[in-house]
């Protein structure tokens, strides 16, 4: 049986936060959920704090809120999350990371990080992200100001390509985001499968259900009605 390496990259902790808190001013703010998910992956890990404490590089998921107009957060913003996190967790790391957009980049990090260890260029690494964004629509509906503001004296590396989810030819059709291109595939997988408007949502309702019944006994899954195929 031959050794492992010193610098073989190993995941030694995980976690998600699920918030269901209804009142904005009791809900907790995105830079808090994230050091709740941290805290709780390094007890996951049985290190705790000494963990947290031996983190060198702290990578941070581009928010909704930095990333379209649509999501825009009135509340502030933290000018170096990474950072703002580290402070909440009453640490440092000598690399302040935070991403460009898009769905691949916690697997792209989590696989450029273990590069990084691989190397001898990082030891332990932290990847975290979160958004409230269900709080943030609360208050603004109640008329509500939270202050979710972080200044910052320096701002954090970028990684990840910065561009548009889409092409020339989606964005003259309209197509910029998965709210309009996902009915489109709907329609051609019902097309394909020969299948009235009715009968496609009577076939999608219960392959839902099959997942909703999963949901309702996950107590981080954000609904968990349990709705049956109808």
């Amino acid at each position: 049986m031959s050794a492992v390496h010193d610098n073989t990259p190993v995941l030694v902790g995980c976690a998600q936060i699920t918030q269901r808190e209804a009142d904005p001013l009791r809900a907790r703010a995105p830079i808090e959920l994230m050091a709740d998910a941290a805290r709780a992956a390094a007890a996951d890990s049985a290190s705790g704090q000494a963990l947290l404490d031996a983190v060198d590089t702290a990578v941070v998921i581009r928010s909704f809120a930095d990333t379209s107009w649509r999501f825009a957060c009135p509340f502030g913003s933290y000018e170096n999350p990474p950072a703002a996190l580290l402070a909440e967790l009453g640490t440092t790391a000598s690399r302040l990371v935070y991403t460009e957009a898009g769905g691949n980049m916690p697997q792209w990090c989590v696989n450029r990080l273990g590069e990084a260890i691989s190397r001898g260029e990082a030891d332990v690494a932290l990847i975290a992200g979160g958004e409230a964004l269900a709080t943030q629509k609360a208050a603004q509906r109640a008329d509500i100001m939270l202050d979710w503001s972080r200044p910052a004296s320096s701002a954090p590396q970028s990684w990840g390509v910065s561009k548009r989810g889409w092409s020339d030819v989606e964005d003259r059709h309209g197509m910029r985001g998965a709210i309009y291109a996902y009915p489109l595939f709907e329609q051609a997988i019902r097309a394909a499968r020969g299948r009235s408007l009715a009968e496609h949502q009577q076939a999608m309702g219960e392959l839902l259900a099959r997942f909703a019944a999963v949901a309702a006994s996950n107590p981080l899954a954000d609904r968990r009605d349990g709705y049956d195929a109808s």
